[in-house]
């Protein structure tokens, strides 16, 4: 966030809100911190396997039951349905059936081994990889509900650069214009770097909501001045914004009904200085260029240039290194007239410079003293002057006027919503037409929407600001001129300088979006310049922008319903079907009882249970239950070694007696004993 240059991390809404990017359902989304992120993404990556396991236990419950019969079958039917019974997840249930796979290969065909247990070894190795990826997919939920963050303004006071109360002089010089003036250096440099389509836009560019707004641009557009005043009737520049969004562009998180849309098209052209620029005095070489009358003065000069081009003591020390300088004035056009009244900076524009409803910005280049090292073709650069100050490898090339001007048109339209798909918007015309456009309906939100962020906003498009703010600095070509001396500049560098300013300006735009919701960062400017919110309108804006950040992960709550709801459903069925399934026979259900029987003497207690029950061991009570009981807590059955390799468990000792009235031959009980293996020897 350097290029942002704010010396503070934004405060962040943190909780449940509503991202209108995705629309109500979709963008309902949870903003936790970091930490927070790891614990829930853990737990939810734990609850997807645990979901998995309970969704595989009820496959294997249906696929019980389907496969159960009463009628006999082979060791494959009992140990396929002991397998089904008591894996608890599908790479339990695969392995054991791999394993059954593996040692019955000698007579797979002879038993129909592979028919019998592949389909189930496949649905588990599938089982298992959906839920593992369904696992994956929970650790990353986060990620795919972007990095969206919606700041959050602890005091709902809002900067405003334009105070409508009175303020503090030396305050406002030594506060105000210092936060001022490192506010557009941030936003040119945001500019410099994430405007430029040569750069790779690392993370300094991820903060604002888009990292960059498009434009749409016309390099061989017609002169913007019906009279033909310009240098070139084709190869002049066009620029259109398209429709600004505050939602899709800015960030103001606002559902479709509450959203602006602001457009400007700049349209700038180099004028011809012929019959316009008029050498004053000889003696001194000033000359006056009349494009029209600056407010507050009666002389009829724009602007007066002393021609400085002194080279005949070359050698003599000149502290100052050449360089550019650069100024604007601005003609403020508002219904279809152009104010003498509306601000410093502005001018009257001669007839042949007047278009109705645009604002004409005139821009000043002066660069008498820049050693070019060849002529300089560019129009507004124009150098053609050659000399030869000393040797002949010396000879370099300077402007051809001592002040170069170019002249821009802007006109704005502001659009609000008027139904779904529709916009309704103003007739283009200058900033005051929008700015200054009251309504008799105070309480109306789309005004209330267009007046304050136009007003706050949209108002730092209009050109001549950079220029007032920034100075020399606005000049791309500063950037490659070293002891006065510049680089050979191409045809279109005018044109190049101009899509600069409008990148500045749209950047600005972007940062002046966030520094309104954020609020004073600087204590001293909290005694003025603060505007408590006074509508919906405002209040709205206090607490709506949004801006991206790593620090924070969002939650799709739609996601995490799915997730939890879902998987929780799974998992509640599962402890209830089979509950309910071996208890149904209590509540007088009859249909499926050998199923449910054979559920639930398969399970592994109830199977230990009957091992030992049929060799007469134990007295047993709930055996038609999860976990059987012995009654009598006597000891069971042990295991029988005398064959390692067929292990088995020991029946009871037989002490053999005669009824005396059948005959018969009855066994004796006894307590059970261990039989050894037979050792080597004995």
């Amino acid at each position: 966030m350097n290029n942002y240059s704010v010396p503070f991390e934004p405060a962040v809404y943190t909780g449940v809100w509503t991202n209108w990017s995705k629309g109500k359902v979709l963008g309902t989304t949870l903003t936790v911190n970091q930490r927070d992120s790891n614990l829930l993404v853990a737990f939810l990556a734990l609850f997807a396997s645990y979901a998995g396991t309970s969704f595989f236990r009820i496959s294997c419950f249906a696929l019980h039951h389907f496969y159960s019969s009463k009628a006999p079958r082979s060791v494959l039917y009992h140990q396929r349905q002991a397998i089904l019974r008591n894996a608890y997840s599908g790479a339990s249930a695969a392995a054991a059936l791999a394993q059954l796979l593996w040692t019955g290969r000698v007579y797979s065909r002879k038993r129909g081994l592979l028919r019998q247990t592949l389909p189930l070894l496949v649905f588990g190795v599938a089982i298992t990889v959906a839920f593992f990826f369904a696992s994956l997919y929970s650790s990353r939920i986060s990620e795919l509900t972007g990095d969206e963050v919606m700041i959050v303004n602890p005091t709902a006071h809002l900067w405003s650069t334009q105070p409508d109360v009175k303020y503090d002089e030396d305050l406002m010089y030594n506060v105000v214009n210092q936060y001022i003036s490192k506010r557009w250096n941030a936003y040119a440099n945001y500019a410099q770097t994430c405007y430029d389509d040569d750069n790779r836009r690392g993370g300094d560019c991820n903060f604002y909501y888009k990292p960059r707004l498009y434009t749409k641009i016309d390099r061989n557009a017609s002169c913007p001045f019906t009279s033909g005043i310009c240098r070139s009737a084709s190869k002049n520049l066009k620029i259109d914004t398209g429709y600004l969004d505050t939602h899709a562009d800015l960030g103001l998180n606002t559902p479709p009904s509450q959203r602006l849309q602001f457009r400007q098209v700049l349209h700038c052209a180099p004028i011809s200085t012929d019959g316009y620029a008029i050498a004053v005095n000889a003696t001194t070489s000033r000359v006056d260029y009349h494009y029209g009358r600056i407010v507050g003065q009666d002389s009829d000069v724009t602007y007066s240039q002393l021609s400085d081009r002194d080279d005949s003591n070359p050698g003599a020390l000149r502290l100052e290194q050449p360089s550019y300088s650069v100024g604007a004035a601005i003609a403020w056009t508002q219904a279809g007239e152009y104010s003498e009244t509306a601000a410093i900076r502005s001018w009257l524009p001669i007839p042949e410079l007047r278009e109705n409803n645009f604002d004409i910005t005139l821009i000043w280049l002066s660069g008498q003293r820049v050693k070019y090292p060849k002529a300089v073709e560019d129009p507004w650069f124009s150098a053609h002057s050659a000399h030869q100050p000393g040797s002949a490898d010396q000879q370099f090339y300077r402007a051809d006027e001592p002040r170069s001007p170019l002249a821009c048109t802007s006109q704005f339209e502001v659009c609000v919503p008027d139904g779904p798909g529709k916009r309704r918007c103003t007739q283009p015309g200058g900033m005051l037409d929008h700015v200054a456009l009251k309504t008799s309906a105070p309480n109306d939100t789309f005004v209330l929407e267009k007046d304050f962020i136009t007003k706050e906003v949209f108002n730092h498009l209009s050109l001549d600001i950079p220029f007032s703010v920034l100075g020399d600095n606005v000049l791309e070509a500063r950037y490659t001129m070293r002891h006065g001396r510049q680089i050979a500049l191409p045809d279109d560098q005018w044109q190049r300088e101009v899509i600069r300013w409008s990148n500045i300006m749209l950047s600005t735009v972007q940062g002046r979006a966030v520094d309104l919701a954020i609020g004073p960062w600087d204590p001293r400017l909290c005694s003025l310049n603060i505007m408590c919110p006074t509508n919906k309108v405002e209040l709205r804006y206090a607490r709506s922008q949004k801006v991206r950040s790593t620090a924070y992960a969002n939650f799709s709550v739609l996601g995490l319903s799915i997730t939890l709801g879902v998987g929780g459903l799974v998992v509640f069925l599962q402890l209830l079907l089979e509950s309910f399934y071996i208890h149904s026979s209590r509540l007088g259900v009859k249909r499926y009882k050998y199923q449910r029987l054979e559920w639930c003497v398969n399970g592994t207690l109830q199977l230990q249970r009957l091992a030992h029950e049929e060799l007469g061991y134990g007295k047993w009570s709930k055996c038609d239950d999860h976990v059987p009981l012995e009654d009598d807590d006597s000891p069971l059955a042990v295991l029988n070694l005398k064959n390692v390799k067929h292990p088995r468990l020991s029946g009871r000792p037989v002490i053999k007696r005669q009824d005396t009235e059948s005959g018969t031959i009855l066994p004796l009980s006894s307590q059970p004993t261990l039989v050894e293996a037979e050792q080597p020897g004995k």
